[in-house]
């Protein structure tokens, strides 16, 4: 039987953690928790804090899109789908209703789409 070991435990969120999402390589991997919180993290047993944007309500979903680098894609409780790129200073959300500033309040651009019905 293979046993595990705790080597580390990243306090972060405020609230409860709904998602984990690795991207392909594991370099990084994203959190995000009830409190809105999207927090990305070095990966390969680094576990340092990258970057962290603050959403209006709580993400729900993550999933890192391989195909354009380094972007990971969030759902929230409000139906609301963010993009956001790490690849450059161009971090974008999509949203149906709100603007958002990452935790730094460093604004980033919006881009508004149809939600799916």
């Amino acid at each position: 039987m293979v046993k595990y070991v705790l080597q580390r435990t990243l306090f972060k969120h405020s609230d409860s953690i709904n998602t984990l999402a690795f991207t392909h390589d594991g370099s990084l991997f994203a959190s995000g928790a009830d409190d809105g919180l999207i927090v990305v993290f070095k990966g390969n047993g680094h576990g340092n804090e990258v970057r962290r944007f603050q959403m209006k309500a709580p993400i729900t979903t993550l999933l890192w899109h391989s195909r354009f680098g380094y972007t990971v894609i969030a759902g929230d409780a409000c139906g609301d789908v963010h993009t956001i790129s790490l690849n450059n200073s161009t971090n974008v959300s999509a949203s149906r209703f709100c603007t958002y500033m990452d935790i730094n309040d460093i604004p980033f651009t919006e881009k508004r789409v149809l939600p799916y019905f």
